[in-house]
C-alpha cells in the first residue's frame, strides 16, 4: 500500500519480511523432516552385508558330527545368491537309488533370511524341511525340523572351497 507521497508504509516492508522469513523457516523444516525420515538401504542390487556373507555354495549335513560320515556325495549342496536386495537360494539334493547316487534334484529355497545372527530357510519336497542356523566360526550350526512331523535334529553347514 502506498501513501499519498508515493512511498510504501513501513508495515508493508515488515509484512513482506515476515512472510519471506516464515517461508524460509517452513522450507528448512520440510527439508529437515525429509532428511530425518530417510530409510537406510543398501545400494540397488546389493543385499545387506549380513546376507552377502552367506553368498556362495555350502554343504549341508544333518545329524551330529559322529553321524556325518556319509560322504560328500550324499550331502545336500545349498547355493545362496542375491537377486535385487533379496537373499535367494537353491538346494541340490542327491537322488539315491539302491544305495547309489543317481543325480540330484534342484529345489528353490523358500523364506530365506539372514540377519547376521540367524539364517533360516525352507526346502519343500515331499515335506517341508525347515532350517535355522547360527554362525559358528566359518560354519553355521543349528537345528532342522520337518513341518507337520516329529522329525528334527542337528544341522551343520560348511562353505565349499
Amino acid at each position: 500500500m502506498k501513501l499519498i507521497n508515493g512511498s510504501r508504509r513501513l508495515s508493508t516492508h515488515k509484512g513482506r519480511g515476515l512472510l519471506v522469513a516464515t517461508m524460509m523457516i517452513f522450507t528448512g523444516l520440510t527439508c529437515l523432516g525429509s532428511a530425518l525420515s530417510l530409510q537406510v538401504r543398501s545400494p540397488q542390487g546389493q543385499a545387506p552385508a549380513a546376507s552377502r556373507s552367506v553368498i556362495g555354495e555350502w554343504t549341508l549335513l544333518t545329524g551330529d558330527d559322529k553321524s556325518q560320515d556319509t560322504g560328500d556325495d550324499l550331502a545336500i549342496s545349498v547355493v545362496f545368491s542375491v537377486e535385487g536386495d533379496s537373499l535367494k537360494g537353491t538346494a541340490l539334493i542327491p537322488k539315491v537309488f539302491n544305495g547309489t547316487v543317481a543325480g540330484t534334484t534342484k529345489l528353490a529355497l523358500i523364506d530365506v533370511s539372514f540377519d547376521g545372527q540367524l539364517l533360516s530357510f525352507k526346502i519343500k519336497d515331499q515335506g517341508v524341511f525347515v532350517a535355522e542356523l547360527k554362525p559358528s566360526g566359518d560354519a553355521f550350526v543349528g537345528q532342522y525340523r520337518i513341518e507337520n512331523s516329529d522329525e528334527k535334529g542337528p544341522l551343520k553347514m560348511t562353505k565349499k572351497k
